[in-house]
């Protein structure tokens, strides 16, 4: 089971950037018990527990927390639920915290009704709302690159869900076969972290789809679950966070 908890936060205008999601997983480490935290410590390259900071015009800042297992997910609950603000050391401020939702995706359900679609748009658009970037052989890439893009959300689905499997590198291959980027709006961004900055891009893409049926049903699968999981380098300090738009064009 996956869990999402969602929550607007009172920020002052300062403060209001994607940045802060490195100090937003400090005051998560501080609230969770310590031995959940050594686990998320000591966890391998994929970590369940993935957070962001979504600033959209017009709207206040939105916290979303995901868990990918469902035993952290309860613990997120319970540390959060009734809490009515948070402490954010680094800037030494109180923030009121409210409106916290708390929404659970059943994997199983999830891919069912993928695959359920009789009719799946041949067209998706994503609209990045925090900074991705990839990393190879020690160099940050700052491209949309589609490999890198599928293979990271594709592994991260087989680590947390082992009845399934997603990713082999045949499967990859076909799927880059079938997918185009046909449209962008993209601008290169630096995501700040620990006094280091992290070279990453934003903005819109949207892709084609084709081939059967069946291979259509997977992609949107991969692109619903990465919507939850996000995709690249730092998830679980704010980065990668996209959202599926327009998605019957």
């Amino acid at each position: 089971m996956i869990y999402k908890l969602t929550a607007q936060l009172e920020l002052p205008q300062e403060l209001q950037t994607n940045n802060l999601g490195s100090t937003l997983h400090g005051v998560l480490m501080e609230l969770l018990p310590t031995e959940i935290v050594k686990q998320l410590h000591s966890a391998s390259a994929y970590s369940p527990l993935r957070q962001r900071l979504i600033i959209k015009r017009g709207s206040k800042p939105r916290w979303e927390i995901v868990s990918l297992s469902s035993e952290l997910g309860k613990i997120l609950m319970n540390c959060l639920m009734d809490r009515t603000s948070i402490l954010l050391k680094h800037h030494q401020i109180e923030v009121a915290i409210g409106n916290i939702s708390v929404e659970k995706i059943d994997e199983t359900a999830l891919i069912k009704d993928c695959f359920s679609q009789q009719v799946s748009p041949r067209y998706i658009k994503l609209a990045i709302q925090t900074p991705i970037a990839f990393k190879s052989k020690g160099e940050y890439e700052i491209f949309p690159d589609l490999q890198k893009f599928f293979r990271s959300i594709m592994l991260t689905f087989d680590s947390f869900f082992e009845d399934y499997e997603l990713y082999d590198s045949e499967t990859l291959t076909y799927i880059l076969e079938n997918v185009k980027i046909v449209d962008y709006r993209m601008r290169s961004t630096r995501f700040h972290l620990e006094g280091v900055r992290i070279p990453s891009f934003t903005g819109e893409l949207k892709f084609r789809i084709s081939g059967p049926q069946p291979m259509q049903q997977l992609i949107h699968l991969i692109i619903q679950f990465g919507e939850l999981s996000g995709v690249g380098i730092k998830t679980s300090l704010g980065m990668g966070k996209y959202t599926l738009v327009e998605p019957n064009n």
